[in-house]
């Protein structure tokens, strides 16, 4: 990891907090393609994750210009945004054996971009009232991610299997990812 000094930090609530390049000024608007790319590599993104997460968003993001134009009410950039930085917490989460999404959600709080933190934060799962809801970017990019399996998109069935093979340690695991 590379060594942060004062000025690559921004400092909030008296500390300090690395700021990964990124001008205060920019950092509460919703960061375009190539800032969330940047992010990725600042971030140390594993190359797989990251193709994952490209993938996640061209699956996304095609799915929200499609709704868009049959009316539905969503912004494709914050789509993308999301979509692009929905795993920025892995690393870090197989670093410390934290949970991806929710380290996810604090970086990015940290690094100024707290309105895209609860769909990071929720990506792994959905309770019935936001899948009953309104459609959202996040309710989009969280169905885009269960579509695609590493880099290639796949049936929900196939992808729920994977993940069974892959995380569910118990038959209580097993019957959490069912609920998902």
């Amino acid at each position: 990891m590379p060594r942060l000094n004062s000025q690559s930090c921004i400092r909030t609530r008296g500390s300090l907090l690395p700021s990964f390049g990124i001008p205060l000024n920019e950092m509460s608007r919703v960061p375009t393609r190539d800032e969330c790319l940047a992010l990725l590599d600042r971030t140390h993104m594993p190359d797989n994750i990251r193709r994952h997460s490209v993938t996640v968003a061209r699956v996304a993001c095609a799915l929200a210009r499609d709704l868009v134009e049959a009316g539905a009410e969503l912004e494709v950039d914050r789509v993308e945004a999301i979509a692009l930085l929905h795993d920025i917490g892995k690393a870090r989460g197989l670093e410390t054996g934290g949970h991806h999404a929710k380290i996810g959600a604090a970086m990015l709080e940290e690094l100024g971009h707290g309105e895209l933190a609860p769909a990071v934060r929720d990506h792994t799962g959905l309770d019935r009232a936001e899948v009953e809801g309104a459609l959202t970017e996040a309710l989009l990019v969280n169905y885009a991610d269960k579509r695609v399996r590493h880099e290639e998109v796949v049936l929900l069935e196939e992808r729920f299997a994977d993940l069974g093979d892959r995380y569910a340690r118990s038959p209580e695991a097993y019957a959490c990812l069912a609920r998902l």
